[in-house]
């Protein structure tokens, strides 16, 4: 009988002030073995309290958009105060400081997972499995607001009884979340060698699985929530129309309680062979069925099929070839199915606990549309890879290539409302994959066996690299536009989240900027200058919608990279270790952060703070011949109507306001190549003799740091890369992190 046990701590900081995480974990691990009876046991527990901040509060937006110049206290030394109105016109005197005391965020999970396998030999050759695990998770999260905080202050509008939605006190959330799952798996394993001298090694095994998971939440919003005085709730007057009818009615304040289970129940099985272990094949079968799938799916097992193969090249045509250490060409074939969640072939009615206001009525919705015809998206895979080892190891490699093609893709359809619904998911898309990925790993130097027994030095240096092409092949719906879904809108092809046939999936476009005003400093695009907006609106009301959307915008490039890879470097030498780790991405486009909406503005009020493109703004007439940078606007740009936005134009609208369309034009994409010192670590291994000294067996300190800098395009001003810049709240980047751990062995 072998058992351990081992105990861990972290306390983790966050990178903004006030928020920190805490964990705390426990594993038992216990092995037994009698004549043909081996057990293994395992448990391993987890708890975790994470304090972070409102989420209404975004103290990086406050850092980005306030001037430096308003301060955080007064000269009295008290906090200072700024006044904000709200839409009614109430002022609220605000500091991020007061904001942080009066209101916070925490969570707090605990993890419970146990594993236990035992195995019975009936022979030599053959023994049983039986594994069963069982993991429990519970999470508990709270968020509050006190009465004395802006989100509070904006929910309670002009303060009158019609309107008020948080009357007394501030909002206690509270978010109750609990999983469990299990998995039973009963496995025969055979392996059998045979024939002159063993050449021969038969292996099967098969075994039947059965899986569920199940989850369980309920989330609750209380307002009239008194935390400075213990945490209690008032009674809220019924006075107060908007807060009963409103947000009493909706789920947020009744609270709301959700389940989903998913059960899945599979038989699978493997039979190998190998020759002299030269030659290997193995094939695969696994069958499986899940309460999430329709009635098609369900009318049997389907089963899934591979086969693989591998061929040891150097104990066959090349075994008298000295130089190479190890060879062997490896294949593979085999295909998938898949079946999203949330497809039913029954038709799902949910009973509202609403009245309808016209008819007085209790009335009932659609929450599933019949689906019974939806079957598996499948997909195929090829994997074809040679893996070396040459010059006694000191070069060794991989070089690989993979294709997947999917059929039966699952897409999105518009379907008329007299359905019940807008959408129907159907079986519609087809999806090519293919990559290469090459791998290596160099060993210039390795004197680690000598030296008088002491370790020598050591260098090794691991590159690898990854090419990834997808396409989407499909037939177009549209062969103008080729685009496969009915419904899209602009913002789909800003973001770059539709299928075009023939290009990657991931593929943006931008509006293409054509220079600033001359008169009032807005930037202008090609495909909806104001002066042409009548021959425009002629030629765009006999287009679709994507036709005009190909027509003000053009494509940007692919948010995807089309190769990824890595540069691993090892220095060794007596009891010191020095590791570092270089990654790199190639080939996609991003956008810059946002400055005329979203993160800053277009319109600067006197505690507004601007990014340092503003200095060189666009400020009179001819300045657009120096700079691309917009002016910022005046109250008649400000209030100036796009005609796209206006009917008839309103059918095939393409864009919000042209500093949207600033933000998200072609001047502000650039390249998201980049070069980053992803992890740096020293080790130093405790010399033998004073581990003995110690009482030990064995000991060493490690110092790591990761994200330690980041070589990109000097257009990105600071803006990480893996960053895409069209997030509604800004982010901060990656911040470099260091850790240093101690390790003892008893």
């Amino acid at each position: 009988m072998r058992y351990y046990a081992s105990l861990g701590y972290g306390d983790e900081g966050g990178v903004i002030k006030g928020e920190s995480n805490k964990r705390y974990n426990a594993t038992v691990n216990l092995n037994a073995n009698y004549k043909k009876v081996s057990i293994n046991f395992q448990l391993l527990g987890n708890y975790q309290k994470h304090d972070f901040l409102a989420s209404g509060i975004n103290v990086m937006d406050y850092a980005y958009n306030m001037a430096r110049t308003m301060p955080a206290y007064g000269t009295d030394g008290e906090l200072f105060y700024y006044p904000i109105n709200n839409s009614f016109g109430n002022i609220y005197n605000y500091n991020i400081l007061h904001e942080l005391d009066n209101s916070g965020n925490q969570q707090l999970t605990n993890n419970l997972n146990l594993r236990t396998q035992l195995r019975y030999n009936l022979l030599q050759c053959l023994n049983l499995d039986g594994i069963f695990s069982y993991g429990i998770s519970n999470t508990t999260q709270e968020e509050y607001y006190t009465g004395d905080t802006k989100y509070v202050f904006d929910l309670r509008a002009d303060r009158s009884l019609r309107s008020d939605m948080c009357p007394l006190g501030g909002q206690l959330k509270r978010e109750e979340t609990r999983n469990n799952n299990w998995m039973a798996r009963l496995q025969a394993n055979f392996m059998k060698n045979f024939g002159a001298n063993n050449q021969h090694l038969l292996t099967a095994s098969a075994g039947v699985e059965a899986t569920s998971t199940e989850y369980k939440g309920f989330a609750i919003t209380r307002r009239g929530y008194f935390r400075e005085y213990g945490g209690y709730f008032d009674y809220v007057p019924t006075d107060y129309a908007m807060y009963y009818q409103q947000f009493m009615a909706s789920d947020e304040g009744k609270g709301k309680r959700t389940r989903n289970l998913q059960n899945e129940l599979a038989y699978y099985g493997t039979v190998g062979y190998g020759f002299r272990d030269t030659y290997i094949f193995n094939v695969h079968m696994r069958a499986e069925r899940s309460n999430l799938f329709g009635t098609r799916a369900n009318d049997e097992f389907s089963p899934i099929w591979s086969v693989s193969g591998r061929w040891n090249m150097k104990k066959d045509i090349l075994r008298k070839v000295d130089w190479v250490t190890d060879v062997a060409l490896r294949a593979s074939w085999g295909y998938q199915g898949n079946m999203i969640p949330g497809q039913t072939s029954q038709m799902i009615i949910r009973q509202s606990t609403l009245t309808d206001y016209i008819f007085n009525q209790p009335y009932a919705t659609i929450t599933n549309y019949p689906n019974p015809n939806l079957k598996w998206e499948k997909t195929s895979s090829s994997n074809v890879g040679l893996d070396f080892a040459l010059f006694n190891n000191k070069v060794r490699g991989t070089i690989s290539y993979f294709y997947k093609h999917t059929s039966d893709a699952f897409l999105t359809k518009k379907i008329s409302e007299i359905n019940g619904i807008t959408q129907y998911v159907v079986n519609a898309g087809t999806l090519n994959n293919q990559g290469v990925e090459l791998s290596f790993s160099f060993t210039p130097i390795d004197q680690a066996n000598i030296s008088g027994g002491k370790r020598g030095f050591v260098w090794r240096i691991d590159p690898q690299i990854g090419e990834v092409i997808n396409k989407v092949v499909n037939r177009a719906i549209n062969n103008k536009t080729n685009v496969l879904r009915d419904e899209l809108t602009y913002n789909d092809f800003l973001n770059g989240n539709l299928d075009v046939a023939g290009k990657p999936v991931g593929t943006f476009y931008s509006y293409k900027f054509k220079g600033l005003d001359h008169e009032t400093g807005a930037p202008v695009f090609y495909g909806c200058e104001d002066e042409k907006q009548e021959e425009y609106k002629a030629e765009y009301a006999n287009l679709t919608r994507e036709e005009v959307f190909l027509k003000v915008m053009e494509e940007s490039g692919c948010r995807e990279p089309y190769i990824q890879g890595g540069i691993s470097n090892y220095f060794g030498y007596g009891n010191w270790g020095l590791s570092f780790n270089l990654t790199y991405s190639l080939g996609n486009k991003i956008r810059l952060s946002k400055i005329c909406s979203g993160y800053a503005t277009n319109v600067a009020y006197p505690q507004q703070n601007l990014r340092k493109e503003f200095v060189n703004r666009w400020r009179r007439p001819g300045d657009e011949a120096y700079t691309n940078i917009p002016g910022l606007s005046t109250e008649a740009t400000t209030n100036y109507a796009m005609w796209w936005n206006n009917y008839p134009a309103t059918a095939y609208s393409f864009a919000g306001t042209v500093y949207d369309m600033y933000d998200n034009s072609d001047l502000r994409v650039v390249s998201g190549n980049y070069l980053k010192l992803q992890t740096l670590s020293l080790r130093y291994n405790v010399d033998d003799k004073l581990t003995k000294l110690l009482g030990i067996q064995a000991a060493y300190i490690n110092l790591v740091g990761t994200n330690l800098f980041t070589l990109c395009s000097s257009k990105l001003k600071g803006q990480d890369p893996s960053q895409s810049g069209s997030a509604p709240a800004l982010n901060l980047s990656v911040r470099p992190s260091y850790s240093l751990n101690i390790s003892l062995t008893f």
